[in-house]
C-alpha cells in the first residue's frame, strides 16, 4: 500500500484561536521567487481589483481600458516565460472546465444570437464576456506563482487602497474625477470605481481573499476600514454584506466575541452618525433627487425599509427579466440581452440576468459557479470556503456585475483554487480541496 503524501508545512497556517479547525497544511511559500515575480504579480492583482482600467480611462481619455488590459496580459506572458514558480496545478479541473464553458456558451451566443446593431453599442455583450473570462483565467494563473498568505496580503493591500479611495471620494467629491463623469452618482462616495457598488463589492471579496489567512488584528483592521467604506458608498447590498462577513467570521472562530462586540458597537456608531453624514452630503450642494436617495438610504439602515424609488425601480426591472426568461427559458434571449433592452440598466440581479440572457444554461452556469466557490480549497476549510459560496450568492440576488467586471472573476476563480494539496493526481482528476492525509 502506498505510504499517505507529507509535505513540510512551511507556509503560514490559516489563523484559528479556537483549535476547533486542524490547521491547514500548505505548500512551502515561494520564498525564492524574484522581487520582480511579486512585483508583476501584485500589479495584475491592482490594476484588477480596484478597476483601474476604467478609471484612468475616464481621467484620461485617450488611454482606453483596452491597454491596461494588454499590459496586464504582457505581464502575465511574462509571468508564464520567466518565472519558475507557477504552481498550476491549483486550478483545479472543474475550474478550468468551467471557464472554457462559459467562454464556448459566450462564442455561441456571439455567433447565433444578434443582441445589438453594433458590437460598441453591447457593453456586456458576449465577445466582451470572453474577453473579461480569458482574462480572469490567465490573472488566475498569475496568482499561482506566490504562496496563499503573499495573496492574501496583496488582496488585502487591494482593499485598503479601495477603501481610502472611497474615503477621499467622500470628503472631496470632485478630486479624483469629474462630477459629471458617466456613472457616477452624486452624494454616494465610489473612489476609483465611478459606480457606487463596485468598491462594496470589492471590499467584499477582498476581505473573503484576506481576512482569514493575515490573522485577527489584520482582519479587524481590514473590516474596520472596509465597513467605514461600505458605508460611505451607500450600498445597501454592500452593508448587509458586511454584517453577515461579521457574523460569519465569529461563527467559524476567525473573529473572537470580543472583537465582533467591537465591531457591532462600531456599526451602532456608524448608524448613529447617519445624520450627520447626512448634512456632509448636504452641504455639496446635491440635487434634490440625490439628497433624497441619501435619506433613504440612510433610513435604511435603521429600518429596513426599501419602498424607495430605487428599490422599487430595481423590482419593476427584476420582473423584467424574469418575463424575458419565461419567454426563452431554454436557450435565452442572448448573451448582453439585458445591457441594451428598452430599459436603462440590467436586472441587478445575477441570477435572473443568466436566466434571461443565457437560460437554462444559464442557471446551471450560476448554480455551478457557488459549487465551484463552495467546494473550492483556498482555505482548506469547508466552513469558509461556505462563507464565500455564502457571500456570492447574496451578491447574487443584488448585482449582475459578475460577468461583466474583471475583478469579480478573479476573485472567485483565487476562491475556487486548490491551496493545500500539492498531488497533481488528487487537486486535477478529483477536482477538490480536500487534503491529503499526513503521516505521523
Amino acid at each position: 500500500m502506498t505510504a499517505p503524501l507529507s509535505w513540510p508545512t512551511v507556509d503560514r497556517p490559516l489563523y484559528d484561536p479556537s483549535g476547533r479547525h486542524p490547521r491547514t497544511p500548505g505548500l512551502a511559500p515561494v520564498s525564492d521567487a524574484s522581487f520582480a515575480t511579486w512585483a508583476a504579480v501584485a500589479a495584475v492583482v491592482l490594476l484588477t481589483m480596484l478597476d483601474l482600467a476604467n478609471y484612468v480611462s475616464v481621467i484620461v481619455p485617450a488611454i482606453l481600458p483596452k491597454y491596461l488590459y494588454l499590459l496586464e496580459m504582457a505581464l502575465i506572458a511574462g509571468l508564464m516565460a520567466m518565472s519558475s514558480h507557477l504552481e498550476l496545478y491549483r486550478l483545479r479541473l472543474p475550474l478550468i472546465g468551467f471557464t472554457l464553458v462559459v467562454i464556448a456558451m459566450n462564442v455561441f451566443h456571439g455567433i447565433f444570437f444578434e443582441v445589438g446593431s453594433s458590437l460598441d453599442e453591447v457593453q456586456g455583450s458576449a465577445w466582451t464576456r470572453v474577453q473579461y473570462l480569458l482574462l480572469a483565467l490567465g490573472n488566475a494563473m498569475a496568482t499561482t506563482a506566490l504562496s496563499r498568505r503573499q495573496l492574501a496580503t496583496i488582496f488585502a493591500v487591494a482593499g485598503f487602497l479601495a477603501a481610502a479611495s472611497v474615503i477621499v471620494d467622500l470628503m472631496l467629491p470632485d478630486l479624483l474625477y469629474p462630477p459629471t463623469t458617466p456613472g457616477k452618482v452624486s452624494g454616494r462616495a465610489a473612489g476609483f470605481f465611478i459606480n457606487a457598488n463596485k468598491p462594496a463589492e470589492t471590499l467584499v471579496l477582498c476581505g473573503l481573499l484576506a481576512i482569514p489567512v493575515l490573522g485577527p488584528k489584520s482582519g479587524l483592521a481590514f473590516i474596520a476600514a472596509s465597513g467605514l467604506a461600505i458605508f460611505a458608498t451607500f450600498s445597501r447590498s454592500g452593508m448587509v454584506a458586511w454584517l453577515m462577513l461579521i457574523a460569519t467570521y465569529w461563527w467559524t472562530r476567525v473573529l473572537t466575541r470580543g472583537q465582533v462586540i467591537g465591531l457591532a458597537l462600531a456599526a451602532a456608531v456608524l448608524v448613529a452618525s447617519g445624520g450627520l453624514l447626512a448634512l456632509l452630503i448636504e452641504s455639496q450642494d446635491l440635487s434634490a433627487g440625490a439628497i433624497r436617495d441619501v435619506s433613504n438610504r440612510l433610513n435604511f439602515l435603521g429600518s429596513g425599509d426599501l419602498f424607495d424609488s430605487s428599490a422599487q425601480s430595481r423590482g419593476f426591472i427584476l420582473a423584467q427579466g424574469i418575463e424575458l426568461y419565461l419567454q426563452n427559458p431554454v436557450s435565452g434571449a442572448g448573451a448582453g440581452a439585458t445591457h441594451v433592452w428598452q430599459f436603462d440598466v440590467s436586472t441587478h440581479n445575477f441570477a435572473v440576468m443568466m436566466a434571461a440572457e443565457y437560460g437554462l444554461f444559464g442557471i446551471l452556469t450560476w448554480l455551478s459557479l457557488i459549487a465551484l466557490v463552495a467546494t473550492g480549497g483556498y482555505f482548506g476549510r469547508r466552513d469558509l470556503q461556505f462563507v464565500s459560496a455564502l457571500s456570492l450568492t447574496w451578491f447574487s440576488i443584488s448585482t449582475h456585475n459578475v460577468l461583466d467586471f474583471p475583478y469579480w472573476m478573479l476573485g472567485l476563480l483565487v476562491l475556487s483554487m486548490n491551496f493545500g494539496a500539492p498531488d497533481l493526481r488528487r487537486s486535477m482528476i478529483m477536482g477538490g480541496g480536500g487534503l491529503p492525509t499526513r503521516q505521523g
